[in-house]
């Protein structure tokens, strides 16, 4: 297992050294772009009369809901990569 893990699990007491920044961890900073796509097409689909602009915005509600599949399929393949053994 990974050492951090095993800290985290409380089966390790000390905390592993700090090592370089892994890719996962570089692709973390685009996140916050994701999380937002998927935050503001979620509402756009959620609340279509009050977020209409919003929904027009990503092209109307049908483009919404594609863009909402994309941003969490994303999310998805991401923690599969990112988290995978």
């Amino acid at each position: 297992m990974k050492p951090m893990i095993l800290y985290y699990l409380r089966v390790r007491r000390e905390h592993p050294p700090a090592g370089n920044t892994t890719a996962a961890e570089a692709r973390l900073h685009v996140d916050p772009f994701r999380r937002a796509g998927v935050v503001l097409t979620g509402m756009s689909l959620y609340w279509p009369v009050q977020f209409g602009p919003l929904a027009s915005l990503f092209g109307g509600y049908d483009t919404a809901r594609i863009w909402h599949f994309i941003f969490t399929a994303g999310f998805t393949f991401f923690f599969m990569v990112t988290y995978s053994w």
